[in-house]
């Protein structure tokens, strides 16, 4: 497991999905100066492939029983399909909103009914998340779980917590600068930041 962490990182590096310093603001609202582009990683074949793997194994983990793992719209859409190909389910995407024409559904692709394992790519607060477990649960979808690539430990945890719903994480964002450094990436300018997170 730490061998295909140690790959997906190193893929992330090489793909340019890791910045440090400067200001990001994120979809929170939280300024950082950690960026995370986990969608390069689409255009690097190793580094799916090894991502898919490891949140194949996060949703096995879980221990739930599903039919459909879907992704969260935008950035998660892919590897939703990804690991639903690892595992062999359907799968499908949930939007926070619906279309405002067609059939105007907040999820697409998977039966209604499903009992399904939502996938993104990253986590900060857990807003998203639960935008995509909520507009699922309204759709009439079960979620029994939430997993994503990697968390900002910014809450995300705790939020799908106190929402019921069963999470995993591949990699907190300490994980990631860890092995990023023994790669020889300069963090320094993240430390701070990092030193007030909750993994």
């Amino acid at each position: 497991m730490t061998n295909a962490k140690l790959t997906l990182v190193r893929e992330l590096l090489e793909a340019g999905g890791l910045r440090i310093g400067g200001e990001y603001r994120l979809r929170s609202g939280t300024v950082s100066r950690i960026y995370i582009d986990a969608r390069r990683l689409y255009s690097r074949p190793l580094g799916r492939r090894v991502a898919a793997f490891l949140l194949a194994r996060s949703v096995e983990e879980l221990g739930a029983t599903y039919d459909a793992v879907v992704g969260v719209a935008t950035g998660g859409i892919g590897w939703g399909v990804l690991v639903a190909e690892v595992l062999g389910v359907a799968s499908g995407y949930v939007r926070p909103e619906p279309k405002d024409h067609g059939l105007r559904r907040l999820v697409e692709g998977v039966e209604e009914g499903s009992r399904i394992v939502i996938v993104d790519d990253v986590a900060t607060t857990g807003g998203a998340l639960l935008d995509a477990v909520r507009a699922a649960e309204a759709s009439g979808y079960r979620v029994v779980g939430a997993v994503v690539i990697f968390d900002r430990c910014m809450g995300a945890a705790e939020r799908m917590d106190e929402a019921g719903i069963p999470y995993k994480r591949v990699m907190t964002i300490r994980e990631l600068l860890s092995f990023a450094r023994d790669m020889g990436v300069d963090t320094s300018a993240a430390e701070d930041e990092v030193a007030n997170l909750r993994c």
